[in-house]
């Protein structure tokens, strides 16, 4: 179990690492300037998540995993791979890196207060969640913000370097992806077994409203379509490993984890056709009005 836990936090690193090479510390000192793309990207998932989770928890007899595992993900903070979306779909990874970070302090507040809110509410306890505040801090600090710093040092050392290979880094991305939803799948495939088909059809519905709530609330805020793309990736990706541990640490409930890896397992193939989607949306051409000779 350590060994493929380390080899998915090495994947992660990667991957982090190869957003790093496409950002400047330019991309940071925009984000002054992009305060209502901050604002929405914050204050949006705190708001509309567990409210969304709701919805989703009123509209049927979920079995427990799966209630208890929309909670902890609409409370947890963003997940480090919605920077990888906004990354393959060329979108702002800058404002990416920056919403994921911040969302890490804001959850040490709402997790513990969504999370008995819901709980109470769904599922008739009342438990007392304790937020693994430095499990939270070491993911922010290594999984994070070291390989992004590590990738931005190397553009800043070798730009050539790093524009010759802008086409195998995103290549090696998605390779890393595809890696990470194995190591998932194997990892978690005993409980899987269980209630699978609720799990994957509340997974599919969670993704696709998150998804639609971002790109909304980006619509509202008046933002250009690359940060709305970022915020439909910080709505839907939630940090999994957090939830994880708390399932598991501090509740001792081995089957809540089982709907965070469903929901990975759903998200993937969803967000990557929604990146290659909106690629191909941005490359079309700007339409012209035919003039009549």
């Amino acid at each position: 179990m350590m060994t493929l836990d380390a080899a998915i936090a090495a994947v992660v690193w990667g991957l982090m690492f190869v957003v790093g090479l496409e950002l400047t510390g330019a991309d940071f000192r925009r984000m002054a300037t992009q305060p209502r793309a901050v604002v929405a990207g914050t204050l949006g998932p705190l708001l509309l998540l567990s409210l969304l989770a709701a919805g989703l928890l009123r509209s049927g007899a979920w079995p427990p995993p799966v209630v208890a595992g929309l909670i902890l993900l609409a409370a947890g903070p963003a997940g480090a791979l919605a920077n990888v979306y906004a990354y393959l779909a060329g979108a702002n990874a800058a404002l990416a890196v920056t919403l994921t970070a911040l969302s890490c302090p804001i959850a040490v507040v709402a997790l513990p207060v969504l999370t008995r809110w819901g709980f109470t509410l769904w599922l008739a306890a009342d438990p007392t969640v304790a937020v693994p505040i430095w499990p939270m801090i070491g993911q922010l600090l290594f999984l994070l913000l070291l390989p992004v710093a590590v990738g931005m040092a190397v553009r800043h050392r070798w730009p050539a370097w790093s524009a010759r290979r802008r086409g195998a880094t995103q290549r090696l991305a998605l390779v890393g992806l595809l890696a990470l939803l194995g190591f998932v799948l194997y990892d978690q495939v005993d409980l899987l077994r269980v209630a699978w088909r609720d799990q994957v059809f509340a997974a599919l519905l969670f993704t696709l409203l998150a998804m639609a709530a971002g790109w909304g609330v980006g619509g509202l805020a008046g933002l250009e379509p690359r940060d709305r793309f970022t915020l439909l990736c910080e709505f839907a990706v939630r940090n999994l490993a957090i939830v994880t541990l708390v399932a598991v640490t501090l509740l001792g409930r081995t089957d809540f984890v089982a709907f965070a890896a469903v929901l990975f397992l759903v998200q993937t193939p969803v967000l990557l056709l929604a990146v290659a989607l909106y690629r191909r949306w941005t490359a079309l051409p700007p339409h012209r009005e035919r003039t009549e000779p």
